[in-house]
């Protein structure tokens, strides 16, 4: 009995962590306006069915990342081209690039909806 709840409970638990996204890598379909539209290239499997391959996400924003250099700041974006591999990372909560403090409107948890690309791998 105590083997079978222990199963049921660590199921569940990897069931959610395996809807948890962290960081992943994504193919970059195409690039606007420092936002990319990207592929997510792992694919969702539930258990007992077909893997899946992730939709399409748009509106991805591409870091920039601005340096100093004595009193003068430079503003680097990554060059991200179509056909890119990047890294994204999908953030804890929704995306709000306001820059004020605010209450995310729902209770969605690194959402890939969320996602902010950070690298280029290749």
């Amino acid at each position: 009995m105590t083997n079978d709840v222990t199963r049921l409970i660590n199921g569940m638990i990897d069931e959610k962590l395996y809807r948890l996204h962290t960081s992943y890598i994504a193919k970059v379909i195409s690039v606007s306006n420092n936002k990319a539209t990207i592929q997510p290239l792992h694919k969702t499997k539930e258990k007992g069915f077909t893997a899946n391959t992730y939709s399409v996400i748009q509106n991805v924003p591409i870091c920039r990342y601005p340096l100093r250099n004595g009193d003068t700041v430079t503003n680097y974006t990554l060059d991200v081209k179509s056909g890119n591999v990047v890294l994204v990372t999908a953030c804890e909560r929704t995306l709000d690039l306001s820059g004020k403090p605010y209450l995310p409107t729902t209770g969605i948890h690194h959402n890939l909806n969320s996602s902010v690309i950070v690298g280029v791998i290749g």
